[in-house]
């Protein structure tokens, strides 16, 4: 009988998993398998894809059971706080502009739903709806899932093209933009499993397999710069913090040299040493990013508190510079301040804080280094690029952020239950 109940809830557990992987396989996947220019009711194939995954956390959060878990260091009063820096853009996208305050909402809409999703979901992981290792291994099928499909994509292009993604051409190749958060998560997940002396060696070499994996979609489909040196410099950073003994460090630094030797007669590294030589000054490369630095610069200087807005109309979007190929999600953190302002800065500082301490409390627990290094990761890239905030980059930081939550909770229980 035991045994039937235990295999009742496995069942379960598989059947959650399930559901879960084809929930953000929506939010994803429809992003690249639909072309975004068909519109349904006004609504993008990911607006769809969306809708479905909020519709999926709103089931799941009205399936009300007792509480069984109250989840400590909650950041609601951030998400919250976050809804208020969409609102307070949109009114001074108006003021500013005279852009209307709903087409400023309209616009992140996308951002507006997933702070919603985030108390669904928080609420269904309280009750037992959904559990953390459910979630957790859900995020990971997806990663591998996208990490086969890019690398895929990239080898059989230009001949065959399965995925709706905008491409371009650097160090005479195809570039492809894809959104990589979900596989900066996975990256940094299986960089500590590669470095827990625990695990057996085959699993540790399929980590291994993966990391690398990683890096090549990461260098060589999408040509990230700032992005790949982060991964390596989280990778080393991760090394010599974990506590794996001597003998392990010793190897894997001797691999990381290796490997760092190689990586410098890349094209890439070539190409950033000589930028760096050049003082980042040839316009095809960095150059239009000082452009647009400055740009938003002197537009913050103008609206240092609440910034300029976001922008939709034509007025809007040409002091963004979109008329000169300037893109705010091309200039990291300098675009965001531009939009939410220094109360936007703010934002960030006192949210990073937060994830920073509980993550170090993981660490601390647990030895597990990948919450961590994910939110480190995004403090490295943010002069170029915090992919954590646009399209369905937010969606992977919200669930990070609600794993993050119960994480910390589930080491309390264990505590309290030990201490008993």
């Amino acid at each position: 009988a035991a045994s039937d109940v235990y295999k009742r809830q496995e069942m379960k557990i598989s059947k959650n998993k399930l559901v879960l992987v084809v929930m953000i396989v929506c939010i994803q996947s429809f992003l690249y398998f639909a072309d975004e220019a068909f519109e349904i009711l006004k609504l993008q194939p990911s607006d769809v894809g969306l809708l479905v995954f909020f519709t999926f956390a709103l089931i799941k959060s009205l399936r009300t059971k007792k509480k069984i878990i109250n989840i400590e260091y909650n950041l609601d009063l951030y998400i919250v706080l976050f809804f208020a820096l969409i609102l307070t853009s949109s009114i001074q996208s108006n003021l500013v502009f005279g852009q209307s305050i709903i087409d400023g909402l309209i616009q992140q809409r996308r951002l507006i739903i997933w702070c919603l999703i985030y108390f669904l979901i928080k609420k269904a992981l309280e009750s037992g709806n959904i559990r953390y290792s459910t979630l957790f291994e859900a995020l990971k099928i997806v990663a591998f899932l996208e990490l086969f499909l890019f690398i895929l994509q990239y080898l059989i292009a230009p001949s065959f093209m399965f995925l709706h993604v905008n491409t371009s051409t650097r160090y005479g190749g195809l570039r492809f933009y894809f959104m990589p958060t979900l596989l900066d998560f996975l990256f940094m997940v299986e960089a500590d499993k590669l470095l827990d002396k625990k695990r057996s060696h085959q699993k540790r070499l399929l980590s291994a397999v993966t990391c690398l994996l990683v890096i090549f979609e990461t260098m060589v489909v999408q040509k990230f710069r700032l992005t790949s040196i982060a991964l390596l410099i989280c990778l080393a950073l991760a090394m010599y913090i974990k506590r794996s003994g001597i003998d392990t460090k010793i190897v894997y630094t001797f691999l990381g040299v290796v490997l760092f030797v190689l990586l410098l007669n890349t094209t890439m590294a070539q190409d950033l040493i000589y930028q760096i030589k050049s003082g980042f000054s040839d316009y095809g490369h960095f150059g239009v990013r000082l452009d647009g630095r400055k740009l938003y610069l002197s537009m913050i200087a103008q609206h240092p508190i609440l910034g300029a807005g976001y922008p939709y109309i034509q007025k809007a979007l040409e002091a963004a510079g979109y008329n000169k190929a300037i893109f705010l999600s091309d200039n990291g953190v300098f675009g965001y301040i531009y939009i939410y302002g220094t109360l936007g800065a703010m934002w960030v500082i006192m949210i990073w804080r937060k994830l920073i301490k509980m993550s170090v409390n993981i660490f601390k627990q647990t030895n597990e280094t990948y919450f961590l290094f994910f939110y480190l990761f995004f403090i490295i890239t943010s002069v170029n690029e915090i992919h954590w905030y646009w399209e369905t980059g937010f969606g992977i930081f919200i669930l990070s952020v609600l794993l993050l939550e119960e994480k910390n909770q589930l080491i309390k229980m264990e505590k309290e239950n030990n201490v008993r």
